[in-house]
Order: C-alpha cells, then structure tokens, then sequence
C-alpha cells in the first residue's frame, strides 16, 4: 500500500477531497447536480475557447484594428500554450495521480478515511498524463495576464454555448 507522508491537515484535506471526487465524480453519482455534470463536462475540451471568446468579445466591444487583434491573440495564445508547457513539465515532476487511479488502487491510497473501489469509473475520461498542476489554471493564468494587461478593465460579458442541444451555455 502507498502512505501519504505530509502533515495531517494536508491528509485530512486530501481524504475530504478524495471522497468528495469519489461521490461527486462518478459515473453514476446519484448526488452530482445538472450544474455539476455541464461544468464537468465544459472544461475537458475547451481550455483556451473561453479565452480566446473573451478576447474577441473586448476586440469588439473596444473596435480594435487589425493590428491590435493580431497583437492581442498572438500574445493570448502564446502565453497560454507556454504556461501549458511548464505545466505539463511539472506534471512530469510531481506526478501527482489522478483520482481515478487513487480511488480504484488497491487498498486505498494508505488512509483509513478512504477505500478504493476497483469499479469506480469517473463522469468524464480520464486525461492521460498526471494531476498536479492543474494545466486548466495555468494555462488560464497566461492567458488571464494578457487579457488583464490589453484591457485593464475587466468589465465584460461573455457566452459560450455549451451542449446547444441541451439548452447549457456558460457565462
């Protein structure tokens, strides 16, 4: 079995936090809300879409030039692609497991508050590199820096239509 070698409360928080995921993250989660499920299922294919939306919605709301544009999405999109580099080097470093494998291991991850189901299966697949760091944040930090920087007000209102057969958009 593994044992987790860092301070309680980091123990307490990571066993909150497993059964949480275990309970909420399920395939077949009887407590999981509607709302849960469409913001688990936004984010696995749309890492920079919601960006670059944000982006071309301030474009537009200011009438920014052709130049400006291609400044503004240049600098977006490679700052949010070099953050994801760092990111997934240093999920190569920590290598961190995904809940997945910790809650389907063998005989839990080596806390009394957590026991592993070998049937568990998550809501949506699961990536195939590790946990930590989340490349969702970092990349959204890049990307955030850029926009913040071009438009030092962040007064602004944007809608993805998310899952259009099902009516679910994301604001």
């Amino acid at each position: 079995s593994v044992t987790l070698s860092v301070h309680s409360a980091d123990v307490e928080r990571f066993a909150r936090d497993y059964n949480e995921i275990k309970c909420l993250g399920g395939r077949h989660s009887t407590v999981r809300t509607s709302e849960q499920l469409a913001v688990a299922s936004y984010w696995p294919v749309k890492t920079l879409l919601p960006r670059n939306m944000a982006a071309q919605a301030a474009s537009r709301a200011r009438n920014l030039s052709v130049t400006e544009n291609a400044r503004l999405f240049a600098l977006l999109n490679i700052a949010a692609h070099d953050t994801q580099i760092v990111a997934m080097e240093q999920k190569y470093r920590y290598n961190f497991w995904r809940p997945h494998t910790a809650i389907r291991y063998p005989g839990g991850p080596g806390h009394p508050a957590l026991t592993s189901d070998p049937n568990w299966e998550p809501v949506i697949n699961t990536p195939g590199h590790q946990d930590y760091p989340s490349g969702h944040c970092t990349t959204s930090g890049g990307a955030l820096g850029v926009l913040l920087a071009f438009f030092p007000d962040d007064k602004l209102n944007v809608t993805d239509t998310h899952m259009p057969l099902l009516g679910i958009n994301r604001s």
